[in-house]
């Protein structure tokens, strides 16, 4: 973890998680309050990293292979992200899906007792899609919970999240950048194609296929819960269109390589 020095009640926090560096500004008239819940939600950021990486022997996701069948106990924001999931994957028929091995029906999820359970070693989970999000999420809570008058969050350049007076600005790269504003909402942002300094590769899979998606695209989506944006703009970046299910009170855009964004509505 790295960390500037205040400045004006303004601190500056960050850690390496989910692939990526995660980034937490904390705005308050006590600098001290600002410090302490930062430094609680990078150590957030950093237990779920551990409990949601599936390459990890220590994680939530290979605790429930070995110990298949039976169910292990999880806390409530785990229940609440796998419930999302499932039900992004019921209102899209399959094309956001966490599970590269097994099915829905092979996961008991039981909120009354706080368990969680996969029929047998075989099945197999990436939160890759929906992780960083839910990620923001919880760090963002943990900043409003602990009374801060304005924060913002981010992992990466995916998905990112702000709160408090004035809106958070917010460019998104692109020929023709995209400028939002986060007064109490989030962002998450998903491309087909991956470009590095090597060269571009797709990397985005259509779990309803298994295939990769074979078109140059990008998208982005604005709403109320990142853990959401996130998966729904992998969703429309799958489908290249934004399907009827898709949440009241969010918006999304959709760029064609590296072209122009245009704003898209439900089809």
């Amino acid at each position: 973890m790295t960390a500037a020095a205040p400045a004006s009640g303004t601190v500056r926090v960050a850690t390496q998680a989910m692939g990526t560096w995660f980034a937490i500004t904390a705005e308050d008239g006590d600098s001290r309050r600002a410090r302490a819940a930062a430094d609680l939600a990078v150590e957030l950021i950093e237990e779920l990293h551990g409990t949601l990486t599936r390459f990890e022997s220590s994680s939530l996701l290979a605790h429930l292979g070995r110990i298949a069948p039976r169910a292990a106990p999880v806390d409530r924001d785990i229940i609440e992200l796998l419930l999302d999931a499932r039900a992004l994957g019921a209102a899209t028929s399959g094309a956001f899906s966490p599970i590269i091995a097994g099915g829905w029906d092979d996961i008991t999820i039981d909120p009354d007792r706080g368990t969680v359970a996969v029929a047998d070693p075989a099945v197999s989970l990436d939160f890759g899609a929906i992780a960083k999000g839910h990620a923001v999420d919880r760090a963002v809570a943990v900043l409003r919970d602990a009374g801060v008058a304005r924060g913002f969050v981010h992992g990466g350049t995916s998905s990112g999240a702000g709160f408090g007076d004035p809106p958070w600005r917010v460019g998104l790269g692109g020929p023709k950048s995209l400028v939002i504003e986060l007064a109490d909402q989030a962002y998450a942002v998903s491309a087909t194609v991956q470009r590095t300094d090597g060269g571009a590769s797709i990397h985005l899979i259509d779990r309803r296929s298994g295939a990769p998606v074979a078109v140059d695209r990008r998208v982005a989506v604005v709403g109320p819960c990142a853990r959401r944006a996130d998966g729904w703009s992998t969703v429309i970046a799958i489908l290249g269109f934004v399907p009827p299910s898709f949440d009241a009170g969010s918006r999304a855009w959709v760029a064609s390589g590296p072209g122009p964004w245009n704003e898209v509505s439900r089809r």
